[in-house]
């Protein structure tokens, strides 16, 4: 196992609240202190690590969230040694579809021509693969994944731009929907990034969000911050419904739905994983031996998850 020790210089510290900007908070309890991505342990070296809930828009955020640097080291932690990204839990095919149905059934499609699309963090492309051939899709990325050919997952170009940090011009009012499925999370400047997404729609086109629900029964129960959601050091914000519905609307979008889901459109069971979890659970040290006899890379199996409605769906037209 390799180790990374992050110090506050790999880290922005949020002094406010990202959403609203207030300095008025609750503490909701100490984040943990050590991470594990596949064979890589990270070891987080700050004093006061913590989630914190605004009393003002009700927006829970970490104190301390990773830098841009940072991410881009932590994203070459999950590559494996044959080279492969494996970063993501394959989503459910019938999810997707479903989802797909939804943003469809909330579409203007008035037009003559194909409409755009744009996915906002594509990860590996399963859903925006599906409008590949009606669509024009374009894919947003601040830093894309060398294995990933984009252009079979694409009918359009990759945009590689910040959408945090800078204007997007070239692309104002051009898009009809813009999905951001499991990335609303990842901002820790959701102001300019929704700016942004409001000027690159057309009128009244949509905007569709997945993301977690630490309002849900499951983040409920965890404390908030021991919820699986929540010890990802690249989460810094995590919202339910009532603060996702202020900031839009704030923001200059009308909400069409808002309906709690399963993370990435559900999870299949898999007797696999849940033996392996027990195998680790009961000896570390006989899981590796038993990976080095199959010469698999040293990967901590994830705890076995139920599929909680613990997300959220969100579509909003812009005003």
């Amino acid at each position: 196992e390799k180790k990374l020790f992050f110090k506050k210089n790999n880290f922005n510290q949020l002094l406010c609240c990202p959403s609203c900007n207030s300095d008025n908070h609750l503490s909701l309890g100490k984040l943990p202190n050590t991470y594990q991505i596949n064979n890589t342990i990270i070891l987080v070296d700050i004093n006061l690590y913590e989630l914190r809930k605004c009393r003002s828009c009700s927006l829970i955020y970490k104190n301390f969230v990773t830098t841009q640097e940072s991410e881009q080291t932590l994203q070459n932690c999950w590559k494996k040694s044959d080279g492969t990204f494996a970063r993501w839990t394959p989503p459910n095919k019938k999810g997707l579809i479903k989802l797909k149905s939804y943003i469809e059934l909330h579409t203007n499609n008035n037009e003559k021509e194909k409409i755009n699309i744009l996915d906002m963090g594509i990860g590996s492309g399963e859903f925006i693969k599906l409008f590949k051939d009606n669509y024009n899709s374009f894919g947003l990325e601040l830093n894309p994944i060398d294995s990933i050919n984009y252009s079979t997952i694409l009918s359009k170009e990759i945009i590689c731009r910040d959408i945090e940090n800078e204007s997007i011009n070239d692309y104002k009012d051009f898009f009809s929907i813009i999905s951001s499925l499991d990335i609303f999370e990842h901002l820790s400047s959701p102001v300019k990034a929704i700016k942004n997404l409001n000027e690159m729609l057309k009128s009244k086109g949509i905007l569709v969000i997945e993301t977690g629900n630490i309002n849900s029964f499951p983040a409920k129960l965890s404390r908030f911050s021991k919820w699986w959601y929540v010890p990802i050091l690249e989460h810094k914000i995590f919202w339910d419904e009532k603060s996702i519905s202020t900031f839009l609307e704030k923001n200059n979008f009308k909400l069409l739905m808002v309906k709690n889901k399963i993370h990435k459109g559900g999870v299949s069971f898999n007797l696999i994983p849940l033996i392996k979890f027990y195998i680790h659970l009961i000896s570390p040290q006989l899981f590796k031996l038993i990976l080095r006899l199959f010469k698999k890379d040293f990967i901590k199996p994830d705890y076995p998850r139920i599929p909680w409605r613990d997300h959220m769906l969100i579509i909003a037209e812009k005003i």
